[in-house]
């Protein structure tokens, strides 16, 4: 992965690479520059394995600095930097990372970390990419290195972070060129972020091809989506489900042109079968890809195309077939199911399947199984064959959403609910809203009797906001009385779901009250 762009600026030193509004960089720069940025970073003490954590808006100098980093041997770590502080703390100091490009004000606001290290101002990045020493020798870098870690939702209640290497990327890559077809005369679009796996397969993919990218600043809106895809004639690009639901509600998508699409990456969770319908009506040489895989397995490793219109269809689509040099198995307990029809986990393996969490031998072996020798990923996910020979996808066996493409353990959100003082009981469950769709609610009783309702519910609401992700705060508060128990005396969890899922159409119960909070993504 830290030579993908060498070929290409051979190729073509001279092609637009790399497209951010007025920015642009071509391939023979983004050679030049990620080569001297990595020469910087050595000359700074930077050496292989060291960690460098990216928590900066994102940007083509941003893109060329993580290209930099590669090639310096070391593993870049993308985070969010608009997450609560805590968290974001949380993180640097368990990577300890050797240096941090963010701006001075992120780095002031989280406090000293454990561990000093070098602090790469944002601000100032365009102009330190041309601040390496020409003497310096850059490492060899090699299959098993780790490219980069990618912090997750976890079951403990904390983030953890998936180790991937230089490897697994590239198998995934020549996977990915039978499927996504991208070539040298290919005009992409990036949508995702960069502390976002898609970034590895919409974004470092298309360059490594000789593809020219064109950058999408966050927020994501329908119409400047649209009108880039017109004004560039764009070939490619990848979007979760929700984002390709939302660009067919732009006012402008049913009037501009979208006649140069080819091929269209999507997934995250289960795809609405009218929004790609929509998409196939109205680009006439368009197919879509429904492409599943987790973090561990890098990005993805099945896929379907989907190319017929059909509107009739109420089915939802497969995740589709191994991609190849994946494997998959399907357990019930300890035997593997063949039959269609039959439920079972799904386990990965092959090469792109991680090297393991960071920092976390319990967990790494939690996920980590072998079977006939062979190395794979449970997935916590339950699919099902179909009689061709692709994969359904039924649900979950744990506590893990995916929301808006982004993956959730519940059991984060539950940490925060059980450290609140006015928080008995707390359970996060998911329901659909009939205006807000699927979301998050905070169900939870209180020994605050005196409390008001409503400043409960902006008590937890504040809680949430200052300790989780935008993404992870829930938008229903449900107080109850007593939660449901079961005969064991265990809480109810199935009837708790229920009686949200009744609320949320009929406000009028004297045993639940609750209120309801619109999210606000972070920028």
């Amino acid at each position: 992965m830290a030579d993908i762009v060498r070929q290409p600026a051979a190729l073509y030193p001279a092609k637009d690479a790399l497209v951010d509004g007025p920015t642009r960089y071509s391939f023979e720069a983004l050679e030049s520059l990620s080569t001297s940025f990595a020469a910087y970073l050595v000359a700074q003490g930077v050496r292989p394995g060291d960690r460098i954590a990216f928590c900066a808006a994102k940007s083509a100098p941003l893109v060329v600095a993580m290209l930099g980093c590669l090639k310096a041997g070391g593993s870049y770590v993308p985070i969010d930097r608009g997450q609560p502080k805590e968290r974001l703390r949380f993180i640097l100091n368990e990577i300890s990372p050797r240096a941090i490009v963010a701006s001075r004000a992120l780095r002031d606001s989280v406090g000293d970390l454990a561990e000093p290290c070098l602090l790469v101002d944002e601000e100032t990045l365009a102009d330190r990419l041309r601040d390496g020493a020409a003497d310096v020798s850059l490492p060899v870098v090699r299959p098993d290195d780790v490219a980069y870690c990618l912090y997750t939702s976890g079951s403990t209640g904390r983030p953890k972070g998936v180790l991937i290497e230089h490897g697994s990327v590239d198998a995934f890559y020549e996977a990915l060129a039978e499927i996504m077809t991208i070539d040298a005369e290919c005009r992409c679009m990036n949508t995702s972020a960069l502390y976002f796996d898609v970034h590895v397969m919409d974004l470092f993919f298309p360059l490594s091809r000789g593809a020219t990218v064109h950058l999408s600043p966050a927020p994501l809106v329908a119409n400047a989506l649209l009108e880039r895809i017109e004004r560039h004639r764009i070939t490619h690009f990848t979007a979760v489900g929700p984002v390709m639901t939302l660009m067919t509600e732009g006012t402008l998508f049913e009037t501009c042109d979208l006649s140069s699409l080819v091929r269209v990456m999507t997934g995250a969770e289960i795809i609405s079968v009218a929004t790609m319908q929509k998409w196939l009506r109205r680009a006439a040489n368009l197919s879509i890809v429904n492409g599943y895989g987790p973090t561990e397995a890098t990005v993805i490793c099945t896929a379907h195309i989907i190319e017929r219109l059909e509107p009739d269809r109420s089915a939802f689509y497969p995740i589709g077939k191994p991609m190849r040099g994946t494997e998959v198995l399907l357990l019930d307990g300890d035997a593997i199911v063949s039959e269609p029809g039959v439920k079972g986990e799904l386990l990965i393996g092959g090469p792109q399947v991680m090297k393991g969490y960071w920092n976390n031998d319990e967990q790494t072996a939690e996920r980590i199984a072998v079977v006939d020798g062979r190395r794979y990923y449970r997935s916590g996910d339950v699919c099902q064959w179909r009689t061709d020979g692709a994969l359904d996808y039924v649900g979950r066996n744990d506590d893990e959403i995916k929301l808006s493409g982004f993956r959730i353990d519940l059991n984060e959100i539950k940490r925060v609910m059980d450290g609140t003082p006015s928080v008995r009981e707390g359970h996060p469950v998911v329901t659909i809203h009939p205006v807000l769709g699927k979301v998050i609610a905070a169900c939870f009783t209180t020994d605050e009797q005196g409390e008001p309702e409503e400043a409960l519910f902006r008590k937890l609401h504040a809680v949430f906001m200052r300790e989780l992700p935008y993404y992870m705060v829930p938008s229903l508060y449900f107080l109850f009385d007593q939660f449901p128990l079961m005969p064991s005396g265990k809480t109810d969890k199935k009837q708790i779901v229920q009686r949200v899922n009744q609320q949320t159409q009929d406000a009028g119960s004297a045993a639940t009250r609750f209120v309801c909070y619109a999210g606000t993504p972070a920028d």
